[in-house]
């Protein structure tokens, strides 16, 4: 006798079903099996909702060993289940991973305290706008006396504790409001973010105003605000530079070229200071140096 059984099976329509549902019914080619040269006719088995037919004598050895050719149709369905039970899982360690990560968020403080070589800035979080913000943050010394048009000087130590960053700046003096010279201030925002975390991407903003006009100064909700709800995948530290202009950022002439204490278009070079800072300090607010853009607000002369 041989040592395995193989069953041949073919399906038909039937009325039989299983849980409600109708299943093929399973026959062999023929009513009768060979083992050798003995015909051996085969009864009829019912097994869970096919029917199959197999050798007496076999029958143990059939269950035991043999292979039987399920029908493909039920293997089909079969294997649609399993799809199906795969698919459920995924989206279910899917949605337990989206769980924890919001209760990460939620439980871990963001960081408010940023530790720079010159001075320590406390920012704030806004509960009502989700975000983190440093609305005041020197990049720059103050361009007064000396300074007055003259590029950028590096900021002056802090030597009295920690610098509140929660108060807005003023503009540039222009021709619209009298302003300060003590102008050259950066503000900051973004979603919470805690030190260890993935840095995030940078945008650093430029306003407009025909470098006759304008301030980088924010309130909240901050004018690029709308911009984080656009999406989850807008997930930006927001930079807001002042920069000199008018007379003050923007003023010609053959004695300033000439004077020791001045530079032609210091209104620029504040901009490239702020941009030299954001790639020195950033990472401290937890944006990314290697990853700044530039967004530049249109300039209208009038």
């Amino acid at each position: 006798m041989a040592g395995h059984v193989k069953l041949r099976l073919r399906c038909f329509a039937s009325d039989m079903s299983i849980f409600g549902q109708s299943w093929p019914e399973c026959r062999p080619r023929s009513s009768s099996s060979v083992t050798g040269s003995a015909v051996v006719h085969t009864p009829l088995v019912k097994t869970k909702g096919y029917v199959i037919f197999i050798r007496p004598y076999t029958w143990l050895l059939a269950l035991l060993f043999s292979r039987p050719y399920i029908c493909s149709k039920i293997a089909g369905r079969i294997q649609q289940q399993v799809h199906l039970l795969m698919l459920l899982i995924m989206k279910s360690v899917i949605f337990l991973s989206s769980l924890l990560g919001l209760a990460s968020l939620a439980f871990s403080e963001p960081t408010l305290t940023a530790a720079l070589d010159y001075g320590t800035f406390a920012g704030a979080y806004s509960s009502k706008y989700n975000i983190s913000y440093w609305q005041r943050i020197p990049f720059a010394a103050p361009p007064v006396g000396q300074n007055r048009f003259r590029a950028p000087q590096p900021p002056v130590p802090l030597t009295n504790g920690t610098y509140n960053s929660t108060q807005p700046f003023d503009f540039c003096p222009q021709r619209t409001v009298n302003g300060t010279e003590d102008c050259l201030y950066l503000g900051l925002y973004g979603r919470p973010w805690t030190q260890g975390q993935p840095l995030k991407p940078v945008v650093v903003v430029f306003f407009g105003g025909g470098f006759i006009e304008g301030g980088g100064s924010f309130d909240l909700p901050p004018v690029g605000y709308p911009v984080l709800n656009a999406s989850n995948e807008n997930d930006f530290i927001f930079v807001y530079p002042n920069y000199r202009v008018n007379a003050f950022g923007f003023l010609p002439g053959k004695e300033i070229g000439q004077d020791p204490y001045s530079d032609l278009n210091p209104g620029l070079l504040d901009q490239q200071a702020s941009l030299q800072w954001t790639h020195k300090y950033i990472e401290a607010f937890g944006g990314d140096p290697k990853n700044v853009s530039i967004w530049v607000c249109y300039h209208i002369t009038y």
